[in-house]
């Protein structure tokens, strides 16, 4: 054992400093047919003399995929760089303004084919300027930008910028970021909350980089209005700086160049299923005795369209441009224009529609156990032996599930995954509950650890409460949530 310990400290000791960090993908752009996945950090490391090239392999669900090329992305190519600025009163007038003055100081050297657009956020999230040149960033753009905004939407601005970023035209630089200028805080009442912008950190749309201005000394609330700032930004693949107004510019500046200092993988993706059903996208990579993973959830649609880019004449009056706005002044046309008797069709087809759910839940019958699965009798056995897939080699351990309104069941858990989610597709069924996804999540081994991903269910999952994002270890008695059942973990069987 001691052999082996030093043996893999000399391996991790010998590797160039991005192979012994963990591989993190921040940024995933369907280009059919390739795909492009960005890794945080720099360049694959080059073998050492007389070692061999470190392997990289790729696959989306079930179909594995050819790797094109790898290396670290050309700064020069620029970067398509939405900046999401904070203008509440929580920020306070000297805090915009040092923010104006760094974005206009800092923003200017991006290289030449960089292009940047402007999000205000306050109470709503505001266009200050579309995608246009990085260089001809001016102070007009900024021009009456004040901290006069009662309310601020920090997480619904978030949200529009990584949705703008991941959404720039094909003729804009391929790598994308966030820049997220803010002190923290999140006071709005809209319901956008921390758990739906660290789920779609997860997505890999674009990462976000989050500079957060702080006094001398820090208030214990923003203390943790920040920690939670840092857990989705570095979830997305970016990262987070605390900075005084006298080292704003220097930070902006470290910032930046993180931002486009990364990895891009080019993926053949010829044999990808377009059909907009989310897959995972597993990336490895094979250096020495050393494998770095990463995964993201990745739905590709039948015809990747990217919108054409905004011009940078776009209104700053317009309302969360990023948010899709475009179909909702559509949407209440087209229902103005309704006449009473149009009314009275579509409430009559919604209440027979209501009426024929109530009767199939009437009727429907109680769902079957999963194929393997003995039910639960109640005659003396607390445990019921579930017949789980083989594992494909390697460790096998058996573990115990106390699952809502089954009981405790006994599973074989192995390298191969165990299958979590509604009867007939998994291996541990749910029973009847229809919040949970027919393949919703998965139980494996990695190097003797009890892991669990999510599946790309349409719900998620949660980990003693908390939303996975990537795959997660499983401790004794932790609870898994998909839908609305739960699962307590045992570890001895």
């Amino acid at each position: 054992m001691r052999r082996a310990a030093l043996h893999l400290l000399a391996t991790l000791a010998a590797l160039p400093a991005w192979a012994a960090a963990p591989l993190q993908i921040s940024q995933v752009t369907d280009r059919a047919p390739d795909l492009a996945v960005f890794l945080s950090g720099s360049s694959v490391p080059a073998a050492p003399a007389g070692g061999a090239a470190p392997r990289i392999t790729a696959a989306l669900g079930e179909v594995g995929l050819p790797v094109k090329s790898a290396g670290a992305w050309d700064r020069a190519q620029g970067l398509s760089l939405v900046v999401a600025m904070d203008v509440s009163k929580s920020l306070g007038t000297a805090g915009v303004q040092a923010f104006r003055s760094s974005v206009l100081g800092v923003l200017p050297q991006l290289p030449p084919r960089s292009q940047v657009a402007l999000l205000a956020i306050g109470a709503d999230v505001r266009t200050l300027r579309g995608f246009g040149p990085a260089a001809g960033l001016g102070d007009a753009e900024l021009a009456g930008l004040g901290a006069d905004a009662a309310e601020t939407a920090l997480y619904e601005g978030m949200l529009a910028a990584q949705e703008l970023a991941a959404r720039a035209a094909a003729a804009l630089p391929l790598r994308r970021a966030v820049l997220l200028l803010t002190d923290g805080q999140d006071d709005s009442r809209k319901g956008f909350g921390r758990e739906e912008a660290l789920h779609k950190a997860a997505e890999g749309g674009a990462p976000v980089f989050a500079l957060v201005l702080v006094p001398a000394r820090v208030p214990p609330q923003q203390r943790e209005d920040i920690k939670a700032l840092a857990q989705i930004a570095r979830a997305s693949g970016g990262d987070l700086v605390q900075s005084t107004a006298a080292d704003l510019g220097r930070s902006l500046q470290g910032l930046l160049d993180e931002a486009q200092q990364a990895q891009l993988v080019t993926l053949d993706c010829k044999a990808c299923p377009r059909d907009g059903v989310a897959r995972m996208l597993q990336l490895g990579v094979q250096y020495s005795d050393v494998t770095l993973q990463d995964m993201r959830s990745v739905r590709l649609a039948a015809a990747p369209v990217e919108p054409a880019a905004p011009t940078a004449s776009a209104s700053a009056s317009t309302p969360r441009p990023a948010r899709g706005d475009g179909w909702l002044p559509r949407l209440r046309v087209r229902l103005a224009a309704l006449a009473p008797w149009h009314w009275l069709v579509l409430a009559a087809a919604v209440a027979a529609a209501a009426w024929l759910m109530r009767r199939r839940t009437a009727v429907a019958p109680p769902p079957e156990p999963a194929p393997g699965v003995a039910p639960d009798t109640g005659e003396g056995q607390d445990d019921v032996v579930i017949i789980a897939p083989e594992p494909d080699g390697g460790e096998r351990r058996t573990i115990t599930l106390d699952i809502d309104g089954q009981g405790r069941r006994q599973v074989h858990v192995g390298q191969k995954e165990l299958l979590l989610g509604r009867a007939g597709a998994s291996d541990v069924a749910t029973g009847g509950d229809a919040e949970a996804s027919a393949r919703h999540a998965a139980l494996y081994l990695q190097r003797g650890t009890l892991m669990l991903r999510d599946l790309g269910s349409s719900n998620g999952t949660y980990l003693n409460g908390t939303r996975l994002v990537r795959p997660e270890p499983v401790q004794d008695r932790d609870v898994i949530r998909i839908g609305r059942t739960e699962l307590r973990v045992y570890l001895a069987a």
